[in-house]
């Protein structure tokens, strides 16, 4: 009785390597198959719209911003050059340019005249 259990296992135990094996095969073929697809047809338009630079909006002119969308930008610029945004503030920051807010708020004297009548009229009373 012995033998035929040995037997039976030993059978079973063949079909699953075969089956193993096959399926091994199979997997092999497939990875190869795509393989050699992939490089005989390619990929052009991903390949052209990696080489291209994202045209960078006009209010980030001459900054290097590349992850931050310029409403980001803006409000990571007065966050941390000012004491963060007041109402209106991300909009003339955008229509005037974020390069020339930081110029002005690094170098006051280049606020225009109108900001220096009320800093006059400040520093009288």
């Amino acid at each position: 009785m012995k033998t035929s259990w040995h037997s039976d296992l030993a059978s079973l135990a063949k079909v699953y390597l075969r089956a193993r094996r096959l399926l091994c095969c199979a997997l092999a073929s497939a990875l190869l198959l795509a393989l050699c697809f992939e490089a005989a047809v390619g990929d052009p338009p991903s390949i052209a719209l990696s080489d291209k630079k994202p045209k960078q909006d006009p209010a980030l002119k001459g900054l290097p911003v590349t992850e931050l969308s310029v409403d980001e930008a803006i409000l990571h610029a007065l966050n941390r050059l000012a004491y963060g945004p007041r109402p209106g503030d991300v909009e003339r920051v955008k229509q005037m340019g974020l390069a020339k807010w930081i110029d002005q708020q690094l170098n006051p004297n280049s606020l225009t005249t109108r900001h220096s009548k009320h800093a006059s009229k400040i520093s009288r009373h």
